[in-house]
Parts: structure tokens; C-alpha cells; sequence
């Protein structure tokens, strides 16, 4: 397949996916490119860390974008707080690779929080429809 067309599919696998296993997927991308930008280290790697830190800005924008404030309430707006954090640290980070690892941290636990959460989700409405 080629880089295009997988990237096609990719794109149309996460518009069709369930709304709870879109989070998991864009944290999962976004561990992804944290952890890419801190295995870049050195001189020779400032042009891969910059790139996969502006990726992983672009994931925390999406997720940023995505909030549903209506329906979300005050959830929504700390989740809201929270992604403006991850900007700013995001755009801050630079060589920081303590302040990089804190991010990787915090995201690995919310990655695992919304995996539970939107399995729970998954299976409750899967037995909503079963019942």
C-alpha cells in the first residue's frame, strides 16, 4: 500500500470509528510522537524532535477541538485547561527532556484512563442494545 493511500485509510478508519476509541487512538498517536521526539536527542536530531513535537501539538489540538462543551459541561472545560497546558508545554519543550518526560507521563496516564473509560462505554452500550 503507499504512504498515500494508507494515510487515506487511516484517516477514513478514524472518521468511522467510535467517538470513545477516537480518544484512545489520538493517545495513543500522541504517545507515539512523544516518545519519538524524546528518543530524538542530539544536534543531528533537532529537526526530527521539532517535527514530532509539532505532530504531537496537532494531535492535543484535535483532542482540543473535539471537546463537546455542551454536553461535557465542566469536564469539558478542565479537560479544555488541560490541552492548553499541553500547547504551551508542548511549544516550550524544546531540548527539556525532564519537562518532555512529564509530558509522556501525564499522557500515558490519560491514555490509560480514556482505554478504560471508553471500553466501559462500549460495553454498556453494547448491552443497552442486547437488552
Amino acid at each position: 500500500m503507499t504512504p498515500g493511500a494508507q494515510a487515506r485509510y487511516q484517516e477514513m478508519d478514524l472518521l468511522t470509528m467510535p467517538a470513545e476509541k477516537r480518544v484512545v487512538f489520538l493517545y495513543t498517536q500522541l504517545l507515539v510522537q512523544l516518545r519519538f521526539a524524546r528518543a530524538s536527542s542530539g544536534p543531528a536530531a533537532i529537526e526530527e524532535r521539532s517535527e514530532r513535537l509539532l505532530r504531537a501539538q496537532t494531535i492535543v489540538n484535535e483532542l482540543l477541538v473535539s471537546l463537546d462543551h455542551e454536553h461535557g459541561g465542566p469536564i469539558a472545560a478542565q479537560l479544555a485547561g488541560l490541552y492548553a497546558f499541553f500547547l504551551r508545554e508542548l511549544m516550550s519543550v524544546r531540548g527539556d527532556d525532564a519537562r518532555l518526560d512529564r509530558l509522556i507521563d501525564m499522557a500515558a496516564q490519560l491514555h490509560a484512563a480514556w482505554d478504560v473509560a471508553a471500553t466501559q462505554a462500549l460495553a454498556a452500550q453494547r448491552s443497552a442494545v442486547g437488552a
